[in-house]
């Protein structure tokens, strides 16, 4: 039996690769791969591919520094560290079988096809490859923190974590965790035990804080979360993460998408339909309504516009009517749904309500500040309606307020020291 050590995070999260490439032991000795998939191998760092948008989430492994590193906002990270990997040699002699930290991570023939019935033969021969065939690793779910919000949900409200099989069908195992969100801050901690891969589904089902009421929800609530614990000991539901879930699902199962380039994808498309451009954004589920970042202020404006003055109900029709409309396509085209978001952000903007949502949110303490959302919301409504931007060139100028293909909408705007109200 031969060991080989190589960069993996331990039994938590190795990575999201089954059967890779290995050099270990003689020079010449190397192994070829079962299945296509989605880890690639290069000679050294200088060999490293630009990591990009269009490859995030891919993984590589380096035979010269032995360590894998996966793509991760634009930057080649190192998974892990000083775990252990050795291999043992299948019944049949036909290649060998990768063991990290006692369980299997996947299997490799010998040569070109493993007909040559020794381990590593002719290898040098062969071009360097790698790939994993169903990107699943067994994990242990030692803990796993994060916040559940619309408005923050509150204390008591039940938490699970469902694990996935693997990262490219997003099946949901049979291994469920469960918790409860210990504050009415929303926080929770789970701990749990194994999953068959690092690949996650969270729920919670509860009553929330209500952004625009500033009081407790008349109902119940549920928001999903999906996330990779190779990357991820912390994840928060909200509602992005919520209405990213059927989207992603599409991209892996129907696109063929990687698990994080269909979660980057499907951020992306949801902010885009907000007018907000979400490039240099955090993961859905880094975000916080109560955190600081320019992405944490446009979640806060999104779940702002789509609570309104509705109830769950309501809210719940929309949020499942959104999800529904971007789910195929990535576009949100319902353009009545549009209006009526776009005349409520206007009417909310315009009669100073911003600052009464700005009070509420304040007076929860979830954090010292409250993110600057305002802008995001006036971005919408401005954009829906064609409005250009209220400088000195304008003051005074007068337009109709509508969307396209709305001729009954009579109401009026005037550019007025900077800042459009009704005329």
């Amino acid at each position: 039996m031969k060991t080989c050590s190589f960069a993996c995070k331990s039994l938590t999260a190795l990575s999201t690769i089954t059967a890779f490439l290995v050099a270990c032991g003689d020079t010449n000795e190397t192994t070829n791969i079962v299945e296509g998939g989605s880890l690639d191998l290069v000679a050294d760092l200088d060999s490293l591919p630009e990591c990009t948008t269009d490859n995030e989430g891919a993984y590589v492994w380096i035979k010269s520094e032995n360590e894998l590193r996966v793509c991760s906002e634009e930057e080649w990270a190192i998974v892990g560290s000083g775990g252990t990997c050795y291999t043992e040699p299948l019944a049949d002699s036909s290649g060998m079988k990768l063991m990290c930290n006692g369980d299997s991570v996947g299997v490799v023939l010998n040569g070109k096809d493993g007909s040559d019935g020794k381990n590593g033969a002719n290898g040098k021969d062969l071009k360097d490859t790698a790939a994993a065939d169903s990107e699943a690793v067994a994990t242990s779910l030692d803990s796993i923190t994060g916040y559940s919000q619309k408005g923050p949900f509150l204390k008591g409200t039940p938490v699970s974590v469902r694990g996935l099989e693997n990262g490219r069908t997003l099946t949901q195992s049979n291994i469920t965790y469960e918790g409860k969100i210990g504050s009415d801050d929303g926080e929770f901690k789970l701990r749990g035990g194994m999953l068959k891969s690092q690949y996650v589904s969270l729920t919670a089902t509860g009553f929330y804080r209500n952004e625009v009421t500033g009081k407790n929800s008349e109902s119940q609530i549920t928001l999903n979360a999906l996330t990779d614990l190779t990357t991820h000991t912390s994840a928060n539901l909200n509602l992005l993460t919520h209405l990213e879930y059927d989207r992603v699902y599409h991209l892996v199962k129907n696109m063929g998408k990687r698990f994080a380039s269909a979660k980057k994808q499907a951020q992306k498309e949801i902010f885009a339909a907000f007018h907000i451009d979400s490039k240099d954004f955090k993961s859905s589920e880094d975000l916080n309504i109560a955190g600081t970042s320019e992405a944490d202020a446009a979640l806060l404006a999104v779940s702002i516009m789509m609570q309104r003055d509705g109830s769950v109900s309501q809210l719940s029709d929309f949020i499942t009517g959104f999800a529904a409309n971007l789910e195929k396509d990535g576009t949100w085209d319902d353009e009545s749904m549009r209006k009526v978001i776009a005349d409520w952000a206007m009417n909310a903007d315009l009669d100073g309500r911003l600052s009464d949502f700005r009070a509420n949110v304040k007076s929860w303490k979830l954090s010292d500040s409250v993110p600057a959302f305002e802008k995001f919301v006036t971005l919408f409504w401005q954009t829906e309606f064609k409005l250009d931007s209220c400088a000195k060139a304008n003051d005074g100028v007068v337009v109709a307020k509508g969307v396209p293909n709305n001729d009954d909408d009579k109401d009026r705007l005037i550019c007025d020291a900077g800042a459009w109200r009704l005329a």
